[in-house]
């Protein structure tokens, strides 16, 4: 299907540039409008001295991880003080909690007195509340007799980075994929979203398994249960703790709200102190988390091959696409076509000017120290500057095809939970 093109002059620097119907308008001169919900955005979220201390901080930090690891021979993540500190908080999350079990006892101890007995209760349901919490097992797996190809390719890519097999394989709706941990024993659970998957080629399908499947060898303390722990659990005193207001506003009478100032003063200065923990515990983490975030990108191209698979950072931008793809299904059901096929002809269809949008577009991606992930840019330029990686292990098209057509028994479902999906959205 051919697109309609015309002319236009850029509004800022007057470059004219061609304009494809339904897609959006951009000057590849100066930039302007590549992608303005990032080029003109607001922080929200985060409080304002927070943020501006984040934004001194993540540039330099970044820009500093990225040469460190682009002239080292060997980035593979070691125990460090920052490692040994975010250990040491989340233990002292662990002890906390422990304390609350353990006072509650010893209330219980002095029966019959009434107000140690309301007391145990009481350090009884917050010590129930700051329970650590495991993720639930996956209710639907995948089984190796139903996508033999795809286990055979997840048990080639988990011998190259000498890795254990996950124990669950788990389709999904999302664009995305992850690897997860699941249960008291933590079971590993390799999540892969049948979206993602039909968007990738053979040789970015093995870079996004294998990048997945990395961050189980990588050594990232944002995936240790005592970290995750103490994180969760200083978070969940914070909102026992924080007061909704220092004055208040019932109509209790003057006299008792004037009395419940420096009660909810003292309340307010403990929830920071426990605000204060669970972002030293997570700005420990992260620090660790972008660092291993390299090496988990390194092992999954010394697999994979970075030559082709590079491109797989920008099919991760496609998901607005499908979005569309999704709301047509819903919107406009007639036609004939499903929701996949309106989404492979919008994909087959992009215009290698969008496609270059979208890649710079990934450009634009800003540095944040409190992030998991270094920003775009420095990944894509830490691989390149590694050299042509040829990569370990080979999916042909053939065989990839056929991992797909396995897949695709899968579709229908898949199908059906994203329409229904999108009706609860929108409360249709």
């Amino acid at each position: 299907m051919s697109i309609e093109v015309t002319y236009k002059n850029c509004p800022d620097c007057n470059h004219r540039y061609p304009s494809y119907a339904g897609y959006k308008d951009w000057c590849d001169a100066c930039g302007w409008n590549i992608a303005p919900d990032k080029q003109n955005r607001t922080e929200t979220g985060y409080a304002p001295i927070y943020n501006t201390i984040v934004e001194k901080f993540s540039k330099q930090y970044s820009t500093s991880l990225f040469h460190t690891v682009c002239s080292a021979t060997d980035i593979r993540p070691r125990r460090t003080i920052f490692s040994f500190l975010s250990s040491l908080v989340g233990v002292s999350a662990l002890v906390l909690w422990i304390s609350m079990i353990a006072l509650s006892v010893w209330l219980l101890l002095m029966y019959p007195n009434l107000f140690a007995i309301a007391g145990a209760l009481l350090c009884g349901l917050i010590a129930w509340y700051l329970r650590p919490e495991v993720a639930p097992m996956p209710k639907r797996t995948l089984q190796r007799t139903t996508v033999p190809t795809l286990f055979n390719v997840i048990e080639g890519i988990c011998t190259e980075l000498n890795a254990p097999m996950p124990d669950y394989v788990v389709l999904s709706t999302e664009f995305n994929a992850s690897m997860g941990y699941a249960g008291i024993k933590r079971k590993r659970v390799l999540t892969l979203g049948y979206p993602l998957l039909l968007t990738l080629s053979a040789a970015e399908c093995v870079a996004l398994i294998a990048h997945e499947i990395a961050h189980d060898v990588n050594g990232d303390p944002a995936r240790g249960f005592w970290q995750h722990f103490g994180t969760v659990m200083f978070e969940k005193w914070f909102v026992l703790t924080y007061p909704f207001e220092i004055m208040s506003s019932d109509d209790v009478g003057l006299y008792t709200k004037l009395i419940s100032i420096p009660f909810n003063l003292l309340s307010w200065c403990v929830s920071q102190l426990f605000l204060g923990c669970s972002y030293m515990l997570s700005w420990l983490m992260w620090r660790e988390s972008q660092r291993c975030e390299y090496y988990a990108d390194l092992l999954a191209y010394t697999v994979a091959g970075n030559k082709n698979a590079l491109s797989m950072f920008d099919k991760l931008a496609y998901y607005p696409y499908f979005a569309a793809a999704q709301q047509a299904a819903v919107l406009a059901p007639k036609g004939g076509k499903g929701m996949f096929e309106r989404y492979a002809d919008m994909i087959r269809e992009l215009p290698s000017r969008e496609i270059e949008r979208i890649h710079r577009v990934n450009m634009l991606d800003s540095a944040r120290i409190d992030s998991s992930h270094p920003p775009t840019p420095y990944r894509i330029a830490f691989i390149e500057s590694r050299g042509i990686l040829s990569g370990r292990y080979s999916l042909t098209d053939h065989k990839f095809q056929t991992l797909l057509n396995e897949l695709r028994n899968y579709q229908p479902e898949v199908e059906e939970l994203l329409i229904d999906e999108y009706r609860a959205a929108i409360h249709w």
